[in-house]
């Protein structure tokens, strides 16, 4: 048999910390599950296995209510206890891989515990695919010798090595992963349609307000009544996530007249389609965000506040700046004043960038890394 084509049992590790861990997993699953219908894959949360769960609640909130100046102090006090969690942390995982059928590979999704992961089954080949631009003390990622690591960035390539990582085990991908749905384009007529089925002006500059599954309430909220105030017209398409008192207060917004050309949107799985109908997407610097954003050819606008920025975040700053993919902005009033000359000068740059096909390059990576260490048998 073709070792590329033996049927394997893949287990994915993502954390609840955030959504982006688990969008990514899910990415990278959907193009498996095309490329290998037959293998056996599980989802398990890491999270819920460490017993960390409470923390990654902690986290949600934290990012909901717009403290991240809080973030810096959970990373330290992780950081500080991880050396003595350790070795609980590690019989955690050994105690549950008890619990199911033994993998031939375990793909993590999650910084902070690849060590003990790759310790707790030294069985498996075991794969990180880094879901931010850089490792870093906030979110160590390159933590043992066993993984093989997938890096979307030069910056991480060399941090690799720099580590000391077998050159075979760091492998270059075109970025971070995005769904194969923002893959997947409209024409512009279809576009123009679908905005004014949301009650947006069809030919004016749009745009996206996207700040993750947990966006800050006062925050968004001013932003959007700015950007409803413009005297350059512009429709807003704002991402409430799982924020459901933004919704409500959007709405009721909405209801009394004081916003125009805003479209409210709840949790959805439409986000390639809202994403493909704005011109610039507007968030925190997220590395999911800002990819699906690129991916779908829209520049970006990126809340940087001095000291409200995570760690991990300005690595992405400083990659969206460089590359001209957007500017760095730290109050509303900046967001409203960016005019639609400064979004179509930022769009030539985005349409200029090597295109990002981590996400289809990934499963092949997978397969090259799982037929080499057969032929090592």
């Amino acid at each position: 048999m073709d070792a590329s084509r033996k049927k394997r049992r893949v287990y994915l590790l993502f954390g609840s910390g955030g959504g982006g861990h688990k969008a990514s997993a899910e990415a990278f699953n959907t193009v498996l599950s095309q490329a290998h219908p037959d293998w056996e894959v599980e989802f398990f949360n890491a999270s819920s296995i460490a017993g960390m769960l409470f923390g990654d609640m902690i986290y949600n909130k934290i990012l909901e209510n717009n403290l991240t100046k809080l973030i810096p102090l959970v990373y330290l006090v992780t950081s500080s206890l991880q050396p003595l969690v350790e070795p609980g942390l590690r019989e955690r995982f050994i105690n549950h891989w008890k619990t199911v059928p033994e993998p031939d590979v375990v793909v993590s999704f999650v910084p902070f515990l690849n060590a003990v992961i790759c310790e707790s089954i030294p069985s498996a080949v075991h794969i990180t695919i880094l879901t931010d631009f850089a490792h870093s003390k906030a979110h160590p990622w390159l933590q043992s010798r066993f993984q093989n690591v997938l890096v979307g960035t030069d910056q991480a390539q060399e941090q690799a090595a720099e580590l000391g990582f077998a050159q075979e085990r760091i492998i270059r991908i075109s970025g971070m992963l995005v769904h194969p749905r923002f893959y997947s384009l409209h024409t512009r007529v279809e576009l123009d349609e679908f905005r004014a089925m949301y009650g947006l002006e069809p030919k004016a500059m749009t745009f996206m307000i996207m700040f993750g599954s947990h966006p800050p309430t006062e925050f968004v909220e001013g932003l959007v009544k700015k950007l409803s105030e413009r005297t350059e017209a512009a429709n807003c398409i704002c991402m409430c996530g799982k924020n459901s008192d933004l919704r409500e207060r959007l709405l009721l917004r909405q209801r009394a007249g004081e916003l125009q050309r805003t479209a409210v949107i709840g949790f959805t799985d439409k986000i390639p389609l809202f994403m493909q109908m704005s011109n610039v997407v507007v968030g925190k610097p997220g590395p999911g965000v800002v990819s699906e954003a690129l991916v779908s050819s829209d520049p970006l606008i990126l809340l940087g506040a001095r000291g409200e920025v995570m760690q991990q975040e300005l690595d992405v700053l400083r990659w969206v700046e460089e590359n001209r993919a957007g500017i760095v902005v730290t109050t509303a009033e900046e967001i409203a004043a960016i005019t639609a000359s400064q979004i179509k000068q930022m769009t030539e740059s985005v349409r200029n960038l090597t295109p990002n096909r981590a996400v289809f390059e990934a499963v092949g990576a997978m397969d090259n890394i799982l037929v080499a260490g057969d032929q090592r048998r």
